[in-house]
């Protein structure tokens, strides 16, 4: 009896069968599987009708939903129960018992007999992105379409390579794989984000799509350019060398910009690390930092002008000291500051000049508790990084035994008692003040006595011949002839000795010489004219104006030693400062000579007609009280000005002093007055 044997399951099947009995598979000597009809038409719920299998699977593939939902609910096993298809209801019946339905419904299909497999076929557009010139802090977003050229269900997953934080698979950042799973098309936006991202590169990465349709990878590349820099002097800029070449070119210009901090935050826009790590620094030196910074110049070497400096200071008072932060290079220096020690105060966090930079320090010891002696640092991070360090040593007399830091509790066992000093008090064991008065027997004292009267007298002589050589001028000695005064000490024409003698002396005693208003008048008899008493008048003046002002440094240096508690050096300084404050009034007094015919004839005769007694002295302080706010205002407007020439004018006068003093013995002098 003929047989058909069944390709997929070896068994033999009667000559008319259509379908093997075990399998259900299409017996092909019998029917072409294309016309393989249904024993009854099936019917979607949207009314479509199918006939075929092969129109049953096109239905399900086009009607995936309400095909998953009738597989779920049971129909095809019930539809095929009636029909006798004992395979293919078991089929159904293991398809719904799959938890993903539509991989449940994917199997079923593929159980189905006919030419339509349930084989999905991955497609995906665009295969390739090319971005062009982006520029940076744009944000941009691709659309992404997965298609299933198949049958069945198109599953797996679309990946971003490692490493790209800046593209994302969706608008929030730091997705970078997700799920595919669809019948037909599924869409995805690939979102690529630029901020963050150092302009100026090109970036690349790859996308990968891996299904049960097939595997694509997908190459994206793009150029980042940056922002441009949008504010005047220097709009237009689009690189970090760019921007630091037109610094150079316009370094003043570039103070605000840096200041504001729109360079740093330009930088960060185009995702570019800002160079200048720290607190920038202020002023021109802040241009110098941030070439240096770009490597558009080399750091200079510094170095502090002292490594360690000592200083004595009394307890409950304050001392200060400088140091120099300098270079050899014709290059401007900075540096933050810092302290490790609360008593250890600095004027400034930040300091900045060319070629060098004062560091002022200040020894507060009302917060000291190390007791007679101690140490501290201060930090410093100069140009290019460069990190120094200053040590400080302080002693303190007459401060209390350093404070003991908290202990933990003792142990059980009680440590053995420490030595103590003896509780009796005795000569050697009296209380020390708090603060040490200044007495004649000091060692420093005598040398500071010594010191500021060999300066005063020494300076004094110096500006003798100064105002002599206007005091014997044929106009004031004219005048003097004239008047017929016989000179005293306090003359113009007195000469050298009139100069040698104490002031006080003087002001107790009065002018030697005496005028009336009438004098002065010029329609007097004595035919004195206006032009030669009121010359003698200014050279009168300025005289007076010499003597006192050095006197008055003396005072001042005193006043500095009891008001900050300093050393007894602060006296001679004190007459340095007056003495040369001095000659400062008298050389803008003189101007007075050039002037004098333009002076009010009432303040001539006021003047000289209150010569005598307290009002006299009252308007001659009061007169010297006016220049020395004229002098102040002066210098005020000068001395910053010549702050940079410092080297040049102040270092080597305190040099030649310091040598003089060290050449006789007065070391300790010397090293005082030694540049720092």
């Amino acid at each position: 009896m003929p047989v058909q044997v069944c390709q997929r399951c070896k068994h033999f099947n009667p000559e008319y069968a259509a379908y093997c009995y075990f399998d259900g598979v299409v017996l092909q000597a019998q029917q072409n599987a294309a016309v393989l009809r249904l024993p009854s038409d099936f019917t979607f719920p949207s009314g479509r009708r199918c006939k075929t299998f092969d129109e049953l699977a096109q239905g399900c593939q086009e009607e995936w939903a309400a095909a998953r939902d009738l597989l779920m609910r049971g129909t095809f096993a019930h539809f095929f129960t009636n029909c006798n298809r004992v395979d293919l209801v078991r089929a159904a019946n293991d398809a719904k018992a799959q938890a993903n339905p539509d991989i449940g419904l994917t199997t079923f299909l593929t159980a189905l007999p006919g030419t339509r497999t349930a084989t999905p076929k991955l497609d995906l557009n665009p295969r390739r992105i090319l971005l062009g010139k982006v520029v940076g802090g744009d944000t941009k977003t691709v659309p992404l379409t997965i298609t299933n050229q198949g049958q069945g269900m198109l599953q797996g997953t679309l990946t971003i390579s490692e490493g790209q934080d800046w593209l994302s698979l969706g608008p929030k950042p730091g997705l970078h794989e997700i799920e595919i799973s669809t019948a037909r098309e599924q869409s995805v936006k690939l979102t690529i984000t630029t901020k963050g991202q150092a302009a100026g590169q090109s970036y690349g990465a790859r996308l990968t799509v891996v299904t049960n349709g097939g595997v694509v990878e997908v190459p994206l590349r793009m150029d980042l350019v940056a922002q441009a820099y949008a504010k005047a002097p220097f709009q237009g800029v689009r690189s970090q060398r760019e921007m630091a070449e037109k610094m150079r070119s316009a370094p003043k210009a570039a103070v605000p910009v840096l200041e504001s901090g729109d360079v740093q935050r330009w930088f960060e826009l185009n995702g570019w690390l800002y160079p200048m790590r720290g607190t920038p620094i202020k002023g021109v030196a802040g241009v110098q930092q941030f070439f240096e910074s770009m490597g558009v110049s080399k750091p200079p070497v510094v170095q502090l002008s002292k490594k360690e400096i000592r200083v004595t200071c009394k307890y409950k008072e304050t001392a200060r000291a400088q140091v120099a932060l300098q270079t050899a290079a014709k290059k401007w220096v900075y540096a933050n500051l810092s302290s490790d020690s609360p008593w250890l105060k600095l004027a400034q966090a930040q300091v900045s000049g060319p070629q060098h930079a004062a560091i002022a320090l200040e020894i507060d010891t009302n917060l000291w508790t190390l007791g007679p002696s101690g140490e501290g640092t201060v930090s410093v991070v100069a140009n290019g990084g460069q990190k120094l360090t200053l040590k400080v040593v302080v002693e303190v007399p007459g401060a209390p035994p350093a404070t003991q830091r908290s202990k933990p509790p003792p142990p059980p066992t009680p440590a053995p008692a420490a030595r103590t000093a003896p509780t009796m008090p005795t000569a050697a064991q009296a209380p020390a003040s708090p603060v040490m008065p200044l007495t004649a027997g000091s060692v420093k004292f005598i040398p500071a006595l010594a010191t500021t009267l060999l300066v005063c007298l020494a300076l004094r002589v110096l500006l003798i011949p100064i105002v002599d050589c206007w005091g014997r001028s044929s106009v004031v000695a004219a005048a003097a002839e004239k008047l017929d005064l016989a000179p005293g000490r306090d003359s113009p024409s007195v000469g050298l000795g009139g100069w040698l003698h104490l002031p006080w002396f003087k002001i107790l005693g009065g002018a030697d010489e005496k005028f009336s208003a009438k004098v002065f008048d010029p329609n007097n008899a004595s035919e004195v004219g206006m032009s030669e008493f009121r010359h003698y008048f200014v050279s009168y003046f300025i005289r007076w104006f010499v003597l006192w002002t050095g006197w008055i440094g003396a005072i001042v240096g005193a006043v500095l030693v009891l008001k900050r508690g300093g050393g007894t050096l602060d006296i001679p300084w004190g007459v340095i400062a007056g003495t040369f404050a001095g000659f400062a009034g008298s050389v803008t007094l003189a101007a007075c000579f050039l002037l004098a015919e333009l002076l009010p004839h009432a303040l001539w005769q006021f003047t000289m007609g209150a010569q005598g007694g307290f009002g006299f002295l009252l308007l001659w302080s009061l007169l010297a009280l006016f220049c020395w706010l004229l002098i102040g205002t002066g210098l005020g407007v000068v001395l910053p000005w010549i702050g940079p020439l410092r080297r040049l004018l102040i270092d080597p006068f305190q040099a030649l002093i310091a040598t003089l003093l060290r050449s006789v013995g007065m070391k300790g002098l010397g090293d005082y007055w030694a540049p720092v």
